[in-house]
């Protein structure tokens, strides 16, 4: 696509121009001028137009339109606007300027002398406009009836607005510039700015605005927009006519040159670099030097060959590149002169007087200088090249390619490695897009491990360019196994003509052999960290093994200065923005091989890897966002350790490090990335201290643990049942190791719903605890806590209190009043009275809970949110929603910020806050949420998990109460399957799912299917719960209310006594699920027309509900309204 800028002085003239165009975008120079990008399209031509508003005047359109002109490097330069006229010219006119006069150059005696001073339009464009002007084509851009003429014809330009033909700069016009038709005041300078940049084309066209003695009515008449429209429309006739090759033809030089090489024609991703390189080398009035920084490969040479030949229009006075490294620059300038400039330079010359001469003779116009891989900048660089420099004038232009960043006196560009994208598509260029989509993957993983080095894929590019039979997959392969060895990242002189003259090897050898034996050394240890990023402290607690204050404020001042000096100043170690150290891949490959080499590589990686499991050890259990972020960053670098330096680490030091590489991603809740760390952890420590250590025992508890949170319960058990026969084996039968694995598979069992098997593992912890610790133990607090849980859950409330209240005696008065246990104590306890509809004792317990909490945690710890969620769910039990979702939601928010958006108690939280508004009625929130968690939980925990099987139910159980029966129905039936299949067919949890699958059939009179259902969920928690826990009597109301829907009276009334009798018995006379019981067997007795014995238990039930929830409760509105209904059938028979 063609390219023109086009220049206007006011808003009526960029209005005009504008209006010709299309897809307009912004874009701002760094300098702070604004353009407008737009698109122009006529007769088959496509032109990119660049348009400006820069204000009156010539010193500003001189500078504007050579800042346009180098930020866009246009074919075309115009500028159009508007013009006073001075003679054969009527209003609307176009003017064509062939020259421009600037009529205020000149000298002032007695009387001002001009001095001509005039600007040339191109040759090209004039000729355009002369064709365009006979015809009448322009015409039908206009939609005005008038007919306009075109003269192509000189102007004049100065800074005074011409207003009056008395004027004395009127009669000086005419009597020293009588062809001139127009006067206007940007001209001249913008003709400057085209003088030295003859690659351009350019022309300024203008549309008669006023005549000289009537300016002021003319812009009255709105004869500005008339004229700049007029101008505007020649001046895109213009363009659709002018043929741009013709133009670019007869311009076309031919600079002195000595660049033979023609640069990589698979040359990508760097146009941005090309188009800031030119920028930097234009803005200066000085002599410019410019430095491309940056390691060996990156392209610095093939960036500076590239723009010379881009630009070579640009630099009329010639091209020289000269090689620095190893060679003599005075040498190379002389002989450029006398071969490509022709001088004769005289022999007799001192030799840097003869470098003089060239400098002095070289021939008019810009000059750019090539000063490629200047090693050093500095006592080097004073010595061997700045005194063959160019004098300081703004045509010379000096570029500078080197691994070292030049000093601040200097312009830089820092070059870095090519994006993944630009990459590829260099990849592509070498071996062809067929091959590069056949093997994707593999391509991409390539660019990867290369780095996305430019040498290193044009090399390996070629290598696959020689052997089409050769796979992407294959070559990788042999780089992975002969890393820098590899043939092909060898010398390239078998692949054809490339720029760079060496392989990757030794291209860094050359930087290897500038650096000091201590930066050398220092290079190596850097290579032990991984490939991303790492924290300077961190190299710092390798690196520096001294005790004593002072000695260590010392090393670490070396340590720095051989880091910036060195290895950043050279560009073979990055600083990020983010302040943190990274080495690229193939330095870090170059600087191992080095390692090996040294006798002390051996102690350098042992050190290295005592400090990364000593930084694996300060990973807590469960970590805050905090903490996981202050830890992220060494998390790549231990796991290199676990990859890649086991056999350097301790035998004390292996547990730690995989235990911390583990608990990073469990205590974020990402299961299956701990797995791997646990499993390897454990493959080793086998290998390397056999079978019956007990690291070995330890490690299949944590990972039974791992199995078991990600709801694997059948691999969890064998690995539990494991690790407490090694403990035994090893430590006895008695033992608090002993007592922990027992606790741990009652935990297992607990989830199964094997009650049994857990209870008597917990009485066992419990009593061996009690033998081996004392009565007053901690760890015998927890096992009653845990006993108690368990008896909790089966309803045994009598049995649960004690134990929690004994629990919670123990732990106050080991830990004191204030410990982080009590408050799980008072939780744990909270729970049970809330279970038991005690909830004036239960409320106090949780607020207690929570204050105790946040005074140890803070008030924003994930802990701090489980108390919040557990406040919140007493709330609203009660319906006390007003209170309960403020509570919910700060848990949600609190879990979000602590945990990261992708935690499984951010699922939790989310499930709450859903349940809380399907509660009050607001489906259409509580559906994204319940949706949102089950995601969440599948994407993190597996498709094969307890907890999503939790969810489906939840929003089965939302769809059921919309009354969206058929999209409910699948996700019990899913609920329910999976349930069996992870947790067995006899669970609570199955019954419970059973039961919401009857519910739903229930509603859809699907009685038939209904009643075996709440059978079976009767049955199972009658076997696993026992006769009179609040379940079974939930299932007894259950099916007693499908036999009354029956109209099967007499069926349905013993099943609501019974029910009714066994939640008085568990929960006391005073519960709201008593009263909703009383309720239910009420309505019975209403149907069955026996109203006296109805009565009195409506009043019950409303008299429960009145003191327990409240009056405003929903269930105690139904109850009231029940009540008025019996009623008003006791009064009207």
């Amino acid at each position: 696509m063609n390219r023109a800028v086009i220049l206007t002085a006011i808003p009526a003239e960029y209005d005009a121009i504008k209006a010709h165009l299309s897809n307009l975008q912004e874009e701002t120079h760094e300098q702070g001028t604004v353009y407008e990008l737009g698109q122009f399209s006529a007769n088959g031509k496509s032109w990119e137009v660049g348009i400006v508003e820069i204000g009156p005047g010539n010193a500003g359109a001189a500078m504007e339109a050579e800042r346009a002109i180098a930020h866009f490097q246009p074919d075309v330069v115009l500028f159009v606007g508007v013009a006073g006229g001075i003679k054969d010219v009527k209003l609307g006119d176009v003017v064509a300027a062939t020259k421009v006069y600037g009529y205020e150059s000149g000298k002032t005696k007695l009387e001002f002398e001009p001095r001509p001073d005039v600007g040339q339009s191109s040759y090209d464009l004039i000729n355009r406009a002369k064709a365009e002007a006979r015809k009448p084509d322009w015409l039908k851009k206009l939609t005005s009836v008038e007919s306009p003429n075109v003269l192509v014809a000189p102007i004049a330009a100065g800074e005074k607005v011409v207003a009056s033909k008395k004027s004395s700069t009127f009669e000086f016009l005419r009597k020293n510039y009588g062809d001139a038709v127009a006067v206007e005041m940007e001209g001249r300078g913008f003709l400057k700015a085209t003088h030295a940049n003859q690659q351009v084309s350019a022309l300024i066209i203008r549309g008669i605005s006023d005549l000289i003695d009537s300016k002021s009515e003319a812009d009255a008449n709105g004869s500005q927009e008339i004229a700049a429209r007029n101008a505007s429309a020649f001046a895109f006739e213009i363009l659709a006519k002018f043929d741009i090759q013709i133009g670019r033809g007869k311009k076309k030089l031919n600079p002195p040159t000595n660049i033979t090489n023609r640069g990589t024609p698979h040359f990508v991703g760097r146009q941005d670099k090309l188009k800031q390189l030119h920028r930097e080398l234009q803005q200066t009035d000085k002599l410019a030097i410019c430095a491309i920084a940056g390691m060996g490969g990156v392209g610095k040479t093939e960036l500076a060959l590239q723009y010379a030949l881009k630009y070579q229009e640009n630099y009329p006075g010639g091209l020289c590149w000269l090689q620095v490294r190893g060679a003599d620059l005075g040498t190379q300038l002389i002989s450029f002169g006398r071969r490509d400039l022709g001088l004769t330079i005289p022999d007799e010359l001192e030799f840097n007087d003869q470098v003089r001469y060239c400098w002095r003779n070289w021939p008019q116009g810009t000059v750019l200088i090539v000063l490629d891989d200047v090693p050093s900048f500095s006592k080097d660089y004073k010595k061997r090249i700045e005194p063959y420099l160019p004098p300081a004038q703004s045509r010379f232009k000096v570029l500078i390619t080197s691994r070292q960043r030049p000093g601040a006196s200097y312009r830089r560009i820092d070059l870095d490695v090519l994006s993944p994208e630009a990459a590829l598509k260099l990849l592509e260029s070498l071996v062809g897009k067929e091959r590069i989509d056949k093997e994707l993957k593999e391509a991409e993983a390539l660019c990867e491990w290369l780095g996305y080095l430019p040498l290193g894929l044009e090399l390996v590019g070629r290598y696959l360019d020689l052997d089409q039979s050769l796979t992407i997959a294959k070559v990788q392969k042999r780089l992975e196994k002969k890393k820098l060895a590899t043939k092909a990242l060898l010398c390239p002189t078998e692949q054809g003509e490339m720029t760079a003259q060496l392989g990757v090897a030794a291209a860094y050898e050359l930087s290897w052999q500038e650096l000091p034996p201590e930066a050398q050394q220092l290079g190596c240890r850097l290579s032990l960290f991984a490939t991303a990023p790492f924290d300077w402290p961190l190299v710092e607690s390798c690196l520096i093994e001294t005790e004593d204050e002072d000695d260590w404020e010392e090393e670490q001042e070396e340590l720095e200065e051989l880091r910036d000096r060195f290895l950043v100043n050279r560009n073979l170690l990055k600083l990020t923005e983010q302040k943190t150290y990274r080495l690229h891949q193939l330095i870090r490959e170059f600087f191992q091989t080095k390692l090996a080499q040294l006798p002390e590589a051996d102690r350098y990686k042992r050190s290295f890897c005592r400090t990364m499991a000593a930084k694996a050890k300060e990973i807590p259990d469960t970590p805050t966002q905090d903490q996981i972020a202050a830890v992220s960053l060494a998390i790549p670098h231990l796991a290199e350790v676990a990859r890649a330096l086991t056999d350097w680490l301790r035998d004390e030091d292996l547990i730690g490090l995989f235990m911390g590489l583990g608990g990073f991603y469990k205590g974020q809740g990402t299961y299956d990335q701990c797995e791997p760390w646990y499993k390897q952890c454990l493959d080793i420590t086998r290998s390397r201290l056999g079978d019956d250590h007990p690291y070995v025992g330890a490690i299949l508890n944590n990972l039974g643990e791992i199995y078991r949170l990600m709801g694997r319960y059948d691999i969890a058990e064998p690995l539990y049942v494991q690790s407490l026969n090694m403990a035994k084996k090893l430590l006895g039968e008695n033992h608090p190791h002993i007592a922990s694995s027992l606790n741990n598979l009652a935990v297992l069992y607990y989830a199964q719903g094997r009650y049994d098997e857990a209870e008597s593992l917990y009485v066992q912890a419990l009593q061996m605890r009690k033998k081996l610790l004392g009565q007053d133990h901690p760890d015998v607090g927890q096992s009653l806590n845990n006993l108690g849980f368990l008896y909790h859950a089966q309803g045994r409330y009598d049995e649960a209190e004690p134990l929690y209240v004994k629990a919670l005696e123990i732990t106050k008065h080991r830990l004191g009043e204030k410990h982080l246990n009590v408050a799980a104590c008072l939780n744990n306890l909270g729970l049970l009275y809330y279970a038991q509809g005690r909830y004036d004792e239960a409320e106090p317990l949780y607020v207690q809970a929570l204050e105790i909490t946040k005074h140890w945690l803070g008030e924003d710890h994930p802990d701090v949110a489980t108390s919040l969620n557990n406040l919140a769910g007493f709330y609203n039990v009660q319906g006390r929603y007003d209170e309960a979702e403020p509570l919910y939601v700060q848990a949600l928010e609190m879990r979000k910020h602590r945990l990261g958006e992708d935690h499984p108690d951010v699922a939790t939280s989310l499930n709450n806050l859903a349940g809380i508004y399907e509660s009050m009625g607001r489906y259409d929130e509580a559906e994204p949420l319940y949706v949102h968690a089950l995601e969440m939980i599948k994407h993190l925990l597996g498709e094969d998990h307890p907890d999503v099987a939790q969810s489906l139910n939840n929003l089965g159980f939302l769809y059921n109460s919309q009354g969206r029966c058929d999209e409910a129905e699948p996700l019990y039936v899913q609920a329910l399957e999976m349930r069996k299949k992870l947790l067995g067919q006899d669970h609570p949890d199955v019954a419970e799912t059973l039961n919401n699958l009857a519910a739903l059939y229930y509603a859809q009179e699907r009685y038939d299917q209904a009643e075996p259902l709440h059978q079976q969920a009767l049955d199972i928690r009658k076997k696993l719960l026992g006769q009179y826990h609040p379940h079974v009597a939930e299932s007894l109301n259950n099916l007693a209310a499908l036999y009354y829907a029956q109209g099967r009276y007499h069926q349905a009334e013993p099943l609501y006594v019974q029910a009714l009798e066994l939640l008085k018995h568990q929960l006391g006379q005073d519960h709201p699920h008593v009263a909703t019981n009383l309720n239910n067997l009420a309505f019975l007795y209403q149907s069955m027309g026996r109203y006296h014995q109805a009565e009195p238990l409506y009043v019950q039930a409303l008299e429960i509900a009145e003191r327990k929830l409240g009056s405003n409760h929903p269930k105690t509105v139904t109850f009231r309204d029940n009540l008025d209904i019996l009623r008003d059938l006791l009064n009207n028979p």
